[in-house]
C-alpha cells in the first residue's frame, strides 16, 4: 500500500487482475533422422527450404532410403513455416557423445617456417567436408613506405609516410626489395637485371654483380604470386648477363608460362619484389602516435632499412571452394592473437571464422598465434581416415531414440519447448543385428516409433506422425499398426506417397509424415488446431506427384476403426488424407484433432498461469484464476474449437472453496477444474432420402 505523508493530489495505477492467456503453438514441427551434413544431435530452427540446404544439405539420395531431407521438403511444400531439425548418427555408446562415430574432414596448413599454424575442419562430421577445397593467399590490407631510415640493431618503432589503417594487433611487414622485371625465353623465366629498369619504382634494382641469397621470396607487390628461390641458374654471384635465370620452388612450368602453386602467371614486363632472408623484418603494433608505429616489445634487425623501404601488413585470404565454385572468401585473416598487451580479436582466423554472424557454414579453423606468415597454397581438398565419415554404419535404432543423459536422437528436443508435431521420417538402419531379418527390422521399427509416441506422451503437448513401412497390403499394414503400442498422442498413415523431388524429373516412393506434419501445420494456421486435418478441403495432399496404390473403400472399411488413416486418390479432388483417427483405444481421444485441442488448451493454460506460483493462496488468487481462464476458453469457443451454443455448455471453470479445501491450501496447492466439450470431426456423414407419391403432403 503506497504511504502519503504530505498533502497533495497522488494519480495510481491499479492492475486490472486480467493477464492475458496466450495461445501455445501448435504448428512447428520437429523432424528426427539421417542428413548429409549439419551439427550431430543438435537442434536447428529451419523456416524455409533454402535453410534447410545451407545447414544440412541437400536431401541424400532417395536411394539410399534416408528420408528426413525430403520430408522436410514436404513440409515446407504443404504449407508449414516453421521446424526444428534434428541430424543423428550413430554412437558407439549412446551414453557418451564423445563415442560419434562420424568424422568431420580436415586440414593442416604450414606458414612459411613450414610448422602448421592453421588446420581446417569442416563445420561438422560426414563425407560431405572432403568435397570441400581450401586455398591460402597471402595478402595486405594497406601499404606504405618508411619516413627515416631504421639502422643495424634493435627497435620498437617506426615513423611511416601513412598510418592510415595501421591498427593495433597488426603483423607489420618490413621490407627493403630488390626489383626485377620479369621476361621470357620461350618458357624459360627470367629477370631483367639491366637497361629496362628505366621505370624505377622506390627499391633497389637488380643488378648483374648483386648476390642473392638462396631463400629469398620473389613477390609480386600484390602477393597474388610467391615463390623461393632455391638456386641461380648463372651462379652467384650473378654474371654480367642481362637476363638471369632463377630456380623457383612451388613452381610449375607449362606452355602458359611460369605458375606458382595457386596457378597465377608471371606475365612479361611483370614487377616482382626478391627479398631476402636479412631484408625483412616482422613486428605487432601495438599502437599508432601520429606517423609514428609504436611495436609490441622489442624487435632486432641485422639489416638496414633505408628511407622508403616497405611497410606492409601481412595477413592472408582464405577461400573455401567444391567443385571449383567457391563457397565461401575470409580476406585480411591474422594468425595473431595475442602479443605482449595486445589482443587481436577481430581479424585473428578462428574469430573472423568461427564466431559472430559472418561465420562460415562450412569450416572451422583453429591457429597457433603465430607471427610467422602463412606460406601461399593452392586448393587443398579436405581429408580424413575413417571409412565411415558419416557415421551410418552400424546405425541402430538406438541412435534415432537416444538418450535423456546425453541428450541425444529424441531427447535433443528437449529444451524446445514450441514443437507440438514430432515426426521421426521412415527410419533405415545398417546395424547387422537389426538388418538380419524382416522381423528384427519390424522390431527397430516398434522401438524407435513407441518411443517417439512415449516421448510425446511424457512432453505432454507434442504428437507423433507414424509412418506405415514402404510397399505394403491393407493385411500387411493392419498387422504392422497394430504391433504399436497404443496412444492418443499418435496418428498412423498409409500408404507412402510419390514425390518429385527438388531438382528432379522421377517421381519416387517417400513416407507419407513429412507431407503429413505440413498439411497438420497449414490447417492449425488457416482453419484451427480444432479442424480435422483431413477430408478435401484440409487434407489435400499437394505435395505428392501420386501414390504408391490406389486404395479403395471396401479396403479402408477394415482399417479406419482400427486408426489406420488411409491417404486416397479421388478423381474429383486428387489426393486426400481421408481419416483422423490416433493409435488409442479409447473412444474419448479417438481422434487426432480433439488430443491436439487439449494439448494446445493445456499447454496455453501452462505457459500463461506461471505467474500464479507463490502468489497468496486466498480467494482473491482464485478469483484472478476462473477469470483469466474464462476469457482465454471463451476465444477457444468462438473460434470453433468448442461445442456449446452458449459457454456454459462449452466450457467450465471452477476455483473456489469447494476445489480449494483447508487441507489443499496447508500443502500449498491451488486447484482449479475445468471441463471443456471439444468439437469431433464429422467422420460419417448422413443424408437420409426417401421417395414421397407425387401430390401428397411429406409429413415432418
Amino acid at each position: 500500500m503506497a504511504e502519503y505523508l504530505a498533502p497533495g493530489v497522488y494519480v495510481e495505477e491499479i492492475p486490472s487482475g486480467i493477464r492475458t492467456i496466450e495461445g501455445a503453438s501448435t504448428s512447428t514441427s520437429a523432424f528426427v533422422g539421417v542428413a548429409e551434413r549439419g551439427p550431430v544431435n543438435q537442434t536447428i530452427l529451419i523456416t524455409n527450404l533454402t535453410e534447410f540446404y545451407a545447414i544440412f544439405g541437400r536431401p541424400l539420395l532417395i536411394r539410399e532410403q534416408y528420408y528426413l531431407g525430403y520430408a522436410v521438403e514436404n513440409f515446407f511444400r504443404e504449407g508449414g513455416t516453421r521446424c526444428y531439425v534434428v541430424r543423428i548418427a550413430h554412437y558407439s555408446n549412446i551414453l557418451d557423445r564423445n563415442s560419434l562415430t562420424a568424422e568431420a574432414a580436415s586440414r593442416e596448413f604450414n606458414d612459411e617456417s613450414d610448422t602448421t599454424a592453421l588446420t581446417v575442419n569442416a563445420a561438422n562430421e560426414g563425407a560431405w567436408g572432403r568435397s570441400l577445397a581450401i586455398s591460402i593467399q597471402n595478402s595486405s590490407k594497406f601499404g606504405t613506405s618508411s619516413d627515416a631510415a631504421l639502422p643495424v640493431g634493435t627497435f620498437d618503432r617506426i615513423t611511416v609516410e601513412n598510418a592510415d589503417g595501421i591498427k593495433r594487433g597488426t603483423l607489420l611487414w618490413l621490407v627493403n626489395p630488390i626489383l626485377a622485371y620479369v621476361t621470357y625465353s620461350g618458357t624459360t623465366l627470367q629477370f631483367d637485371a639491366g637497361s629496362s629498369f628505366t621505370r624505377d619504382p622506390e627499391g633497389t634494382p637488380l643488378s648483374p654483380d648483386d648476390t642473392i641469397a638462396t631463400n629469398s621470396l620473389v613477390v609480386t607487390p600484390d602477393f597474388r604470386f610467391m615463390a623461393e628461390v632455391t638456386a641461380w641458374a648463372s651462379g652467384m654471384p650473378i654474371d654480367a648477363a642481362t637476363n638471369i635465370v632463377p630456380t623457383l620452388a612451388n613452381l610449375t612450368v607449362g606452355a602458359t608460362g611460369n605458375q606458382d602453386i595457386n596457378g597465377t602467371d608471371l606475365p612479361e614486363g611483370e614487377l616482382v619484389w626478391i627479398i631476402e632472408p636479412a631484408s625483412q623484418a616482422y613486428a605487432i603494433v601495438d599502437r599508432v602516435e601520429g606517423q609514428t608505429v609504436v611495436f609490441t616489445g622489442t624487435n632486432t634487425t641485422t639489416h638496414e632499412f633505408p628511407v622508403n623501404s616497405k611497410v606492409l601488413s601481412r595477413d592472408f585470404t582464405l577461400r573455401v571452394t567444391r567443385d571449383g565454385d567457391l563457397l565461401e572468401s575470409f580476406e585480411n585473416l591474422s594468425n595473431v592473437q595475442t602479443a605482449t598487451g595486445v589482443v587481436n580479436l577481430r581479424e585473428y582466423a578462428p574469430n573472423r571464422i568461427n564466431l559472430g554472424g559472418a561465420a562460415s557454414k562450412n569450416i572451422r579453423v583453429t591457429g597457433t598465434n603465430s607471427i610467422v606468415p602463412m606460406r601461399n597454397t593452392a586448393a587443398a581438398s579436405l581429408s580424413g581416415t575413417s571409412t565411415n565419415p558419416d557415421g551410418l554404419a552400424d546405425l541402430a535404432p538406438t541412435d534415432y531414440v537416444g538418450n535423456p543423459a546425453s541428450g541425444t536422437g529424441l531427447f535433443a528436443l528437449d529444451g524446445i519447448d514450441d514443437t507440438s508435431i514430432l515426426s521421426v521420417p521412415f527410419p533405415r538402419f545398417t546395424d547387422t543385428t537389426v538388418i538380419a531379418s524382416p522381423a528384427s527390422i519390424d522390431t527397430g521399427l516398434k522401438q524407435v516409433y513407441d518411443a517417439a509416441t512415449n516421448y510425446c506422451e511424457q512432453r505432454r503437448y507434442m504428437f507423433c506422425i507414424v509412418d506405415s513401412k514402404p510397399a505394403q497390403n491393407s493385411t500387411e499394414t493392419l498387422a504392422f499398426r497394430n504391433s504399436l503400442n497404443a496412444s492418443n498422442y499418435a496418428a498412423y498413415y498409409w500408404p507412402w506417397i510419390n514425390i518429385i523431388p527438388a531438382g528432379q524429373t522421377k517421381t519416387y516412393p517417400a513416407p507419407p509424415s513429412g507431407a503429413i506434419a505440413g498439411i497438420y501445420a497449414y490447417t492449425d494456421q488457416k482453419r484451427g488446431v480444432h479442424k480435422a486435418p483431413a477430408g478435401t478441403l484440409s487434407g489435400r495432399v499437394r505435395s505428392a506427384a501420386g501414390i504408391e496404390r490406389v486404395i479403395t473403400k471396401a479396403e479402408q472399411d477394415g482399417l479406419n476403426n482400427n486408426g489406420v488413416n488411409v491417404i486416397r486418390s479421388f478423381p474429383a479432388s486428387g489426393l486426400n488424407v481421408w481419416g483422423a483417427r490416433t493409435l488409442s483405444t479409447s473412444s474419448e481421444w479417438r481422434y487426432v484433432n480433439v488430443r491436439r485441442v487439449m494439448n494446445y488448451i493445456e499447454k496455453s493454460i501452462d505457459d500463461g498461469t506461471q505467474w500464479t506460483v507463490f502468489e497468496p493462496n486466498n480467494l482473491d488468487l482464485w478469483k484472478k484464476i476462473e477469470r483469466n481462464i474464462n476469457s482465454f476458453l471463451r476465444g477457444v469457443w468462438r473460434s470453433g474449437a468448442l461445442f456449446g451454443e452458449t459457454e456454459n455448455k462449452a466450457f467450465r471453470v471452477k476455483c473456489n472453496a469447494e476445489t480449494n479445501t483447508s487441507e489443499t491450501i496447508e500443502l500449498g496447492q491451488v486447484i482449479t477444474e475445468i471441463a471443456v466439450a471439444v468439437v469431433k470431426p464429422a467422420e460419417f456423414v448422413i443424408f437420409r432420402i426417401r421417395q414421397f407419391a407425387a401430390g401428397s403432403e411429406l409429413e415432418e
